[in-house]
């Protein structure tokens, strides 16, 4: 058995068989720490398809082309909180996004209603319920707003794109706040806690928002931190330990993985 654990932080279903688990491979160094004694664990990152890996290999795109393009990213379900909270920035503040190109995944709920708003604002998003394929957005993105998932985390680092996060606050054992911190430590994005009130949700990411709207360099700074996270490899060492556990092999494991701290 090879297990696979995305979060920063192991979810139930790992802690509980990966005494029993040959190798669990981790998204993040992080959840190392969090793994019981015993276990054998190897950071591999979180596989992402092809097409979105193959961005980590690429120059970024000129600065006149890529930094005026903002996603609003909900998770694969969308995000009713995220969709609000945003949207109040730019109702109270639409003279700050001038410029910007606004690409909003709003999840199947939101979308009609978040077009309108959109509309009736003047302002000329791209809005819908979820994109099958980011790939072009995010080779021109300069910002992100996103939920803290370890997958579109993955994809955000290999794109090379910075990231205001705002964490779902209801995520089991908190694993999108600690994923985004392992994002925020290095400087690849900042944090903005969801607030039971959502006007208080609205101000804070607010003030992160007029940060990076109007400054290219710290974009810049944080693209590079981000990119620096990236691991366009990791399908390649899940399934190469997938394979040494079939052929009987013992599975790669470095000292630290090995250490154990519970």
């Amino acid at each position: 058995m090879v297990l696979l654990e995305q979060n920063a932080i192991p979810g139930r279903a790992t802690s509980w068989l990966c005494r029993r688990a040959e190798l669990t491979c981790l998204g993040f160094p992080e959840a190392a720490r969090h793994l019981p004694n015993g276990s054998r664990s190897m950071v591999t990152g979180n596989p992402v398809r092809s097409q979105i890996a193959a961005l980590a290999a690429a120059a970024p795109a000129p600065a006149s082309e890529s930094d005026r393009k903002l996603l609003v990213l909900g998770g694969s379900q969308g995000s009713v909180a995220l969709n609000e909270a945003f949207l109040s920035c730019v109702e109270r503040w639409p003279h700050e996004f001038a410029g910007w190109r606004i690409i909003h995944q709003t999840g199947r709920r939101d979308a009609d209603q978040v077009r309108l708003r959109y509309a009736s604002l003047g302002i000329e998003a791209c809005v819908a319920p979820f994109f099958d394929d980011l790939v072009e957005h995010y080779q021109r993105a300069g910002l992100a707003v996103a939920r803290a998932g370890a997958l579109t985390l993955a994809e955000l680092a290999c794109a090379g794109v910075p990231a205001v996060l705002v964490p779902y606050r209801r995520a089991v054992r908190n694993h999108q706040r600690l994923n985004a911190y392992a994002f925020e430590h290095v400087g690849a994005a900042r944090v903005v806690r969801q607030a039971s009130d959502g006007e208080v949700t609205a101000a804070n990411l607010h003030e992160q928002l007029k940060q990076f709207l109007t400054n290219d360099g710290l974009r810049c700074r944080m693209a590079r931190a981000i990119r620096s996270l990236a691991r366009p490899d990791a399908a390649a060492l899940v399934a190469e330990q997938v394979i040494r556990s079939l052929s009987g092999e013992s599975p790669a494991v470095s000292r630290e993985s090995q250490r154990g701290d519970k």
